[in-house]
């Protein structure tokens, strides 16, 4: 059904798709309106979202201070525009080396990091791969 979809809209006419797979046009015209439906319907599903949660493992630490915090169901998207290093420094038991950890998962996911590292020299390692 796909396929008579997609030749119809690469231009094929209904009647040479008919003659095509050995159709009636009458079934060729109700698999085309079927298919669309469902095409339509799978394009409005929304995609599966991947959240904070979905980036770890975390470290017992970091992980806490996220759920906490009400930050891991955020989106990866939704965190990385919420938050930053001062933002993060400032929750209860979070520290460098979590900030770290959360700055190199963002990294490998594709993120620019440089608002999740700060201008101190102490902290300039913040978000560098250690190997």
């Amino acid at each position: 059904n796909a396929r008579i979809l997609r030749e119809h809209r690469e231009g094929s006419s209904v009647l040479n798709i008919s003659k095509k797979h050995g159709l009636s046009l009458h079934w060729t015209k109700v698999i085309l309106e079927r298919e669309e439906r469902l095409q339509s319907y799978l394009s409005s599903i929304p995609k599966e979202k991947v959240t904070m949660s979905d980036l770890g493992p975390f470290r017992f630490r970091t992980g806490r201070c996220l759920a906490f915090n009400n930050l891991l169901h955020l989106t990866i998207e939704e965190f990385y525009q919420s938050q930053n290093a001062r933002s993060l420094l400032e929750m209860p038991n979070f520290g460098n080396k979590s900030l770290h950890e959360i700055a190199l998962c963002l990294k490998e996911a594709g993120y620019d990091i440089a608002k999740f590292t700060l201008p101190q020299p102490f902290l300039s390692w913040v978000g560098e791969d250690p190997s």
